[in-house]
C-alpha cells in the first residue's frame, strides 16, 4: 500500500527530473478541412469479408444520419461486362439523395467513358 505523501513525492521528483515537460509540449492544433459527405456512396461488398456486419451498422446509421440505404436484390453476379456497367450505373444514380449503394460487385470505374 502506497500513502498518499509518498505518491506525491514522486510525481514531484518525475517532474523535476522530466524539466515540467509533458505529453502536450510541441503540440499545436493543425485544423484540418472536412469535405462534405457525397450525396452518392457505392459500397463494393466483398464476400467472407465482414459486409454483411457492416450493412447491419449501416441501416443504424441511416436512421441517426438521415440517407437511404439501397441494397441491391442479386447476390450472384459480381463481374459484370461493359453493359452491364453502364446499366448498373445508370440505375444507381436514380436513387433518392443522399444514399448508400450496397453491391457484391468487383468493380464499377464511375469516371471512365465505358
Amino acid at each position: 500500500r502506497i500513502d498518499v505523501a509518498t505518491a506525491r513525492g514522486a510525481c514531484v521528483d518525475l517532474t523535476k527530473q522530466s524539466g515540467n515537460s509533458s505529453f502536450l509540449d510541441g503540440y499545436r492544433h493543425v485544423p484540418t478541412k472536412v469535405p462534405p459527405f457525397p450525396s452518392q456512396l457505392v459500397y463494393n461488398r466483398v464476400g467472407k469479408c465482414g459486409s454483411r456486419t457492416v450493412v447491419q451498422l449501416l441501416r443504424v446509421l441511416t436512421e441517426k444520419n438521415h440517407f437511404n440505404l439501397i441494397n441491391s436484390d442479386i447476390h450472384n453476379k459480381t463481374r459484370l461486362n461493359r453493359i452491364e456497367q453502364v446499366e448498373l450505373m445508370n440505375n444507381i444514380s436514380l436513387g433518392d439523395q443522399p444514399y448508400l449503394y450496397t453491391r457484391h460487385v468487383h468493380f464499377l470505374n464511375f469516371t471512365s467513358k465505358l
